[in-house]
């Protein structure tokens, strides 16, 4: 293997180079070193060798040196004036233009300042990199056969992330990070992406005529975002949302991500949002959405005051609430087509032609039709023999199912 020292210096006749780029090509040699640490180091072995021979009266060290000069910049100056009694024309760097220093002190305090209008704490550091600069680092790379450098990208990623985190305090995050600003070399333009804030929280509605359609533009779902700062909002495990019906009790476990928001910390576990007459509780911060298969194991509970047409009884309504459970039910409404299981029915009798439902469900189901057979076989109505009517109907809670 050729000794590192000796391809910085086939390097450096060859092109001029900055102690960062030069350094970055060696990367993985050394630790606890900066690649500008690195180069200059380099620098100064090669200065030091032709030095040496220099003194020792070779004259074809003076002129490699006389050529090589310019390409090693500042760590030659002093020498180079010593000898030849004028300074060298340094020359910019073949790999960065001589922007890189420059680049990363203003792209960290740019990247920073767009963080900052979202509050973000914890963040991450992207880069793009100009095809050129890439193309000149692995054109080098191939022809010194060059094995232990690190990509343009990776540095800088790594030293602005430092410099935001040393100077701002704010805190590198690889898995989640609240926001992540890509910065594009050599141009500085800045993007940020700003992840959503996936709110866990209980869906309650006393009031039975204020559905939260349209989801997204309801005042509950807007007073979350207001409280969050953010802009928009998608909601993800609602259940169907019928007029007329209450929701209580356990209420419906929903997800709320709320997109680009500047106030994270805004509300806590057990705080309320709450307008015409519903609320959303809070549960957890920074959730993922549930997925398609989640949601589809839930069960709901729902209590129904039914009317019917013909008087009833209580061993009917056990006989029949019996038949129902652990059925599988085909349904058709509308579009809505399902097959699933009724987890349980318990009825009691109000009086001859009324009577009181708890009704467990599968999620598919709509408990509604699963009642009046609307659409739906086997039901409840199919059951007892006679025509049924929902008076009241309430949804006391969703649950998932493990």
């Amino acid at each position: 293997m050729e000794d590192p020292v000796e391809q910085a210096e086939k390097l450096l006749a060859d092109v001029p180079l900055c102690d960062r780029c030069l350094g970055r090509l060696f990367a993985m040699l050394g630790r606890g070193l900066s690649n500008a640490e690195r180069g200059r180091a380099l620098k100064l072995a090669v200065l030091m060798r032709l030095h040496a021979r220099i003194r020792e009266g070779d004259k074809e060290a003076l002129e490699r040196f006389r050529a090589i000069a310019p390409n090693i910049g500042q760590p030659a100056s002093r020498l180079y004036e010593e000898l030849f009694g004028s300074k060298p024309e340094v020359r910019q760097c073949y790999l960065c233009d001589g922007l890189l220093d420059a680049f990363i002190e203003e792209a960290a305090r740019k990247a920073y300042e767009a963080l900052k209008e979202y509050n973000v704490r914890k963040f991450l550091i992207g880069v793009r990199v100009a095809p050129k600069y890439i193309n000149g680092e692995e054109e080098l790379k191939l022809r010194y056969q060059l094995k232990y450098g690190e990509s343009l990208k990776s540095e800088l990623k790594r030293e602005i992330g430092k410099l935001i985190q040393a100077r701002y305090g704010l805190e590198p995050e690889f898995s989640r990070p609240e926001g992540v600003a890509t910065i594009k070399f050599p141009e500085g333009l800045i993007e940020v992406s700003i992840r959503r804030l996936g709110v866990s929280a209980t869906y309650r509605r006393w009031d039975r005529w204020s559905p939260i359609r349209p989801y997204e533009e309801h005042p509950l779902v807007q007073g979350l975002v207001k409280a969050f700062e953010g802009s928009s909002a998608s909601i993800y495990g609602l259940v169907r949302d019928e007029m007329g019906v209450r929701v209580l009790g356990l209420g419906v476990p929903l997800v709320v991500e709320v997109s680009k928001p500047k106030a994270r910390g805004a509300l806590d576990r057990g705080d309320r949002v709450q307008v015409i007459g519903s609320e959303l509780e809070v549960n957890d911060l920074d959730v993922e959405p549930p997925g398609q298969e989640s949601l589809s194991r839930r069960v709901r509970l729902y209590r129904c005051v039914m009317m019917s047409e013909s008087p009833l009884s209580e061993a009917a309504l056990s006989l029949a609430s019996s038949s129902l459970t652990g059925k599988q039910v085909s349904q058709r409404v509308g579009p809505h087509e399902a097959t699933a299981s009724v987890r349980g029915v318990s009825c009691r009798l109000v009086a001859d032609h009324v009577a009181e439902c708890l009704v467990a469900a599968d999620e598919r189901l709509y408990v509604r039709e699963l009642v009046t057979g609307e659409g739906t076989s086997p039901s409840l109505a199919e059951a007892l023999g006679s025509r049924l009517d929902c008076l009241e109907f309430d949804l006391l809670g969703v649950i998932s199912q493990r």
